[in-house]
């Protein structure tokens, strides 16, 4: 037992109960999902700076443990390791306001590229660039995910099905090279969609 635990361990529990919330929903349908009744969670306990500070100071993990994780992620590419599948991470920062109407919300959304989101990025957190892929290495990745029979045709007609580049959608974007890059999201909603189709593109 150890008091130390959220400080190593957190980030990956969180990703662990993404993943099981989206495999749910890919292997048994929308019917299961838990999002939409266990969304957040709330925190009961704030800390103070001295709070803070012997925390960080005082990581009493047993040694084996960390030792394990240390050798474990020393493996990982640095792709897998900034994956949020691996790891969930975000920035908590204590909020003052100063709008009266706002100031029951629990959750703000800072928009990328804002004032208030530089801020928070210089002193927290760097933003990650999404990895971006070509329609012909999305077929190639879905081709060795178990699905040979899929090919430029058929991703061309889901494109044009799901409305993929739909900004809402946030499956890909356009570079400066006037070309179509799609994000991994968008690859895993054509796993999706192959998973679904039984045999047809197997």
């Amino acid at each position: 037992m150890t008091s130390r635990i959220d400080d190593a361990l957190s980030a990956k529990l969180q990703a662990c109960a993404l993943n099981f919330n989206r495999y749910i929903k890919r292997l048994f349908g929308d019917g299961t999902k838990l999002d939409g009744e266990l969304a957040s969670a709330i925190q009961f306990s704030a800390f103070t700076l001295d709070q803070q500070k012997l925390l960080f100071r005082e990581r009493d993990l047993p040694a084996n443990i960390l030792a394990a994780q240390k050798s474990f992620e020393e493996g990982l590419s640095a792709d897998d390791y900034n994956n949020e599948r691996y790891a969930f991470r975000i920035a908590l920062v204590q909020k003052t306001v100063s709008n009266r109407g706002t100031a029951d919300d629990v959750i703000e959304f800072v928009k990328s590229g804002s004032e208030e989101s530089e801020a928070i990025n210089r002193y927290l957190l760097k933003e990650v660039e999404k990895q971006k892929f070509r329609p012909g290495k999305v077929v190639e990745i879905v081709r060795a995910a178990g699905y040979p029979k899929f090919n430029m045709h058929h991703h061309t007609q889901l494109c044009n099905k799901l409305k993929a580049r739909d900004p809402k959608n946030n499956w890909g974007t356009k570079l400066s090279d006037n070309m179509w890059y799609w994000y991994e999201g968008w690859i895993e909603k054509v796993k999706e969609h192959c998973a679904e189709a039984g045999a047809a593109y197997r």
